[in-house]
């Protein structure tokens, strides 16, 4: 029980640090600004979905960064048991977690089982190895963010090993 309080208060410290500082994306082209709007002035592209809502949640401790087309990407690395717990966040009300979240797993990463939890939390969990893409919240295939207070990074994938 102590447990738990405490990673909720880490996730809404998180967030209340994302909607006052703002998040920098460093993987393009990808624009995870707290207010609406379009990112093309920073360098990224912005369409009404990627204004629109942020799973996170993947803990920065389990990313990996690379190389990809010259570019810095990420990956998150997971082991077959591990499990997280995922927040639907919605960037242009200040970083608001959405309370109400249908949470299912996306075809393309069956590697990963989602379930709802209480207040909008979906649990993950690492069920089969290879590489994950995407995680369905409320009908929508999103990609898992990893944020600290000062940095978000979107994953291109999460890789499941043993």
């Amino acid at each position: 029980m102590i447990t738990s309080i405490r990673k909720t208060r880490v996730a809404i410290i998180v967030i209340a640090a994302m909607s006052l500082a703002s998040c920098k994306v460093t993987s393009a082209p990808w624009c995870l600004e707290m207010e609406p709007g379009d990112c093309s002035s920073r360098g990224a592209s912005s369409s009404p979905l990627n204004d629109a809502m942020r799973v996170v949640g993947f803990p920065t401790t389990k990313v990996t960064a690379y190389i990809q087309n010259g570019s810095q990407a990420f990956r998150g690395d997971l082991k077959v048991g591990d499990t997280l717990t995922l927040y639907l966040v919605s960037p242009p009300l200040a970083g608001d977690t959405l309370r109400t979240v249908a949470w299912s797993t996306d075809a393309s990463s069956p590697q990963l089982q989602l379930e709802a939890g209480a207040q909008g939390r979906g649990k993950a969990t690492a069920v089969a190895v290879g590489n994950a893409y995407l995680v369905q919240a409320n009908g929508q295939p999103l990609p898992l963010w990893s944020c600290s207070a000062a940095v978000c990074n979107r994953l291109e994938y999460v890789t499941v090993s043993r």
